[in-house]
């Protein structure tokens, strides 16, 4: 079993000095690339102090054991802020940085200071530690503070993906979901240790599965950060988005808040808006551009992106994504009875249309429609008959 565990470690070691190495050699935004750097810092510390555990390299273990013992009040803040960092670098204040690492502060002085110095004399320097070390609640504090943190981070993406849905007609999904998934492992591990440790507890020993899995675990938390970590962290929203976020979370937009754009205007506005919107999209069919977008749209009409939010969202009661995506699939199936286009797939039509994934198409489709794309052509082709 220690022949396997070194093996890992052994990886874990070299990938996060060569992502921390590759970090430092790339050109990019200074706060993403600062997080990212201190939390595979951190990682590898960590990997570092489980060799020299499982080695029983003394100096080693002494060097690394701060890092390691407060990684629950380290870790958490670090991804929240590197997300923060990835999206809304100019709210990244000192002060507002700072008060995040309040706890692992504390911690450090009041409880893993203390523990190294007594672990270095061999006895309780500090009388309060034997309290802790049999009762092992310091560890639950770090894992729901950690757990709070992801919750937190959770939120904070659900909001972007919430407003990217009120401004972009396409999303890849692959700058906000790799974090998201990446988050639910994390989560996962948190869950799967916690439970770990109380069944140990409960049967009063230990199992030899714990730390086995603690360490494939981090591994793969390094290796799938370190892929998706390193090539996405130029991710920056248009600073119209940042706006438009700023500004449903000060007016509370999305719960129904009725100060909007349009809260003052007059029918004869609004319906002229209504009017003008709908008649672009049917003769000219921006729809078309995969990339078209709430700003670009709206100056289509000669009118801001936030008044064409606010038209979407409390008057045709949808959002920009719905609203366009619903006209590609119209364009569809209009091209679905037209013998010109039979000898296309269905991915090319939905390419054609607008559509820039086979996977974003056929779930909008099947919400728009009900059915499949390839169950609603056979009905079709069907009925045709």
């Amino acid at each position: 079993m220690n022949l396997l565990l070194n093996f890992l470690l052994t990886i874990g070691i070299v990938l996060s000095l060569v992502f921390i190495g590759v970090l430092l050699k790339q050109k990019q935004d200074v706060y993403p690339k600062i997080f990212l750097s201190c939390i595979f810092f951190l990682l590898f510390n960590v990997v570092l102090h489980t060799y020299s555990e499982v080695n029983s390299v003394t100096p080693l273990f002494n060097s690394t054991y701060l890092f390691a013992d407060s990684i629950g009040f380290l870790l958490g803040p670090l991804l929240f802020l590197y997300i923060t960092s990835l999206f809304f670098k100019r709210k990244l204040h000192f002060p507002k940085v700072i008060y995040h690492f309040i706890p692992a502060v504390i911690y450090l002085i009041v409880v893993s200071v203390p523990s190294l110095i007594s672990m270095m004399h061999n006895s309780y320097v500090f009388d309060y530690l034997k309290f802790i070390d049999t009762y092992q609640f310091i560890l639950q504090i770090q894992a729901l503070y950690l757990i709070w943190y992801i919750v937190k981070s959770l939120i904070l993406l659900k909001q972007i993906k919430t407003i990217s849905k009120e401004s972009f007609s396409n999303l890849s999904g692959k700058d906000l979901d790799w974090i998201t998934y990446f988050l639910y492992g994390i989560l996962g591990v948190i869950l799967v240790n916690i439970l770990i440790e109380v069944y140990s507890t409960f049967i009063n020993g230990h199992l030899s599965i714990d730390n086995t899995f603690t360490t494939i675990s981090l591994i793969a938390v390094i290796i799938y950060l370190g892929y998706f970590g390193i090539s996405q962290s130029q991710i920056l929203l248009p600073e119209f988005i940042k706006n438009q976020i700023k500004f449903e979370t000060e007016t509370n937009v999305l719960t129904g808040n009725s100060n909007h754009h349009l809260a003052n205007a007059s029918d004869t506005e609004i319906e002229y808006l209504k009017n003008s919107l709908i008649s672009l999209l049917e003769s000219k069919k921006p729809y078309l551009d995969e990339n078209l977008n709430l700003k670009t749209l709206a100056d289509m009409i000669s009118t801001t992106d936030r008044k064409l939010s606010a038209l979407l969202n409390h008057y045709l009661d949808t959002n920009f994504y719905d609203f366009i995506n619903a006209y590609r699939v119209k364009e569809i199936q209009y091209k679905m009875v037209q013998k010109d286009y039979n000898k296309f797939t269905m991915l090319a039509l939905a390419l054609d249309s607008g559509f820039n994934s086979k996977s974003s198409f056929n779930r909008i489709f099947k919400k728009e429609t009900g059915m499949s794309p390839s169950a609603y052509k056979k009905l079709h082709i069907h009925n045709r008959i």
